[in-house]
């Protein structure tokens, strides 16, 4: 699901105002040899659903910059929580075309201090953790760390307490679920289509 009926988001094309557009230069102290560069602010909340643990999962991205918003969402027949969670901030920065200064909401703290803290040293034992065991969910994790290092984004990681009223959290979390919705009915119709060629 996407939804995003205006043109102007980040990196895409359109004619926004001139307070969405992103990477304007400005010079301070008179000297034009010294500019800063002034990104798109994005204010991002994702979440992770899954029924069972493992079993269908979804995600769901709520993004605003300005008056746009944007919608995002996905899911897998055989996953785990952790896996959607960790989907769902990957899909988010990948449809940010340019880099962006990004509040990043979740309730994952899984997420929130793996990327933080924890990848660190996993990148420095060669994707292993403490124990010395092979980190769980490396494919996704790897993809994370290649969104958050190369696109220059300028990221807050803000931690929120889930189910708990946050209004973008219970978005999210909404979308998550409709993912999980979605990638079932595509099961269901893939397994009756699957029925009547046999």
């Amino acid at each position: 699901m996407e939804k995003s009926a205006k043109p102007g988001w980040p990196g895409h094309s359109g004619d926004p105002p001139a307070s969405f557009q992103a990477c304007e230069l400005r010079g301070y102290g008179g000297e034009r040899s010294k500019k800063e560069v002034i990104l798109d602010h994005v204010e991002i909340h994702t979440d992770g659903a899954c029924k069972g643990n493992p079993g269908p999962g979804g995600w769901g991205v709520l993004m605003k910059s300005g008056h746009h918003v944007r919608e995002l969402c996905g899911g897998e027949l055989g996953t785990t929580n952790n896996r959607m969670e960790l989907m769902a901030v990957i899909q988010a920065l990948g449809a940010l075309k340019r880099p962006c200064n990004i509040v990043l909401y979740l309730d994952s703290e899984y997420v929130r201090k793996g990327i933080t803290e924890w990848i660190h040293g996993w990148k420095a034992k060669g994707w292993r953790t403490a124990a010395k065991q092979p980190v769980k969910n490396v494919d996704l994790w790897k993809q994370l760390d290649d969104a958050v290092v190369t696109s220059e984004h300028v990221i807050e990681w803000r931690w929120v307490k889930g189910h708990a009223g946050d209004p973008g959290n219970e978005r999210a979390d909404a979308l998550a679920n409709q993912g999980v919705e979605k990638v079932l009915a595509q099961g269901v119709k893939a397994a009756t289509n699957g029925r009547q060629t046999s």
